[in-house]
């Protein structure tokens, strides 16, 4: 419980740095990878092996899409994304991206359509990482 706090606020300063200055400084994801890879360590192999399947998971999905998109995403989105489909685990990663892009989609069409932002804006995604990766554990049976 005590890494699924850590997690969460580690997360939490991510995404709040990504909305204010749109980047997810390295000396802030470097030590969540590391945490969603080693953490799991004293769950056993089988938690060990879904985080980092799960991590492996999300992040080719999303340096894929980076390598698609040259400049529409930075690399700190790929390394949040993986360490989100660590804490998800495999079975859930698909869900997590699906409801990050989906939401991050309506809010930037809403936007777009109140006249609050413009085309060529860029928007943060790992606040939508963060919520796909909630609504993901909740719906889960990994959730506590």
């Amino acid at each position: 419980m005590i890494l699924l706090l850590v997690e969460a606020l580690g997360l939490a300063a991510a995404s709040a740095l990504d909305l204010r200055s749109h980047r997810v400084p390295n000396l802030l994801v470097v030590p969540l990878l590391a945490i969603g890879a080693l953490g799991p360590l004293a769950l056993g192999w089988d938690a060990t092996r879904n985080a980092w399947l799960g991590g492996l998971a999300a992040g080719l999905v999303m340096l894929a899409l980076f390598l698609m998109r040259r400049g529409a995403m930075g690399f700190g989105d790929v390394k949040i994304a993986a360490y989100c489909g660590m804490v998800a685990g495999p079975g859930s990663v698909a869900l997590m991206l699906l409801l990050a892009h989906a939401l991050g989609a309506l809010v930037a069409a809403t936007a777009l359509a109140l006249r609050l932002r413009r085309r060529t804006d860029s928007m943060p995604l790992t606040p939508f990482l963060a919520a796909g990766l909630c609504v993901a554990l909740v719906t889960s049976s990994r959730w506590p």
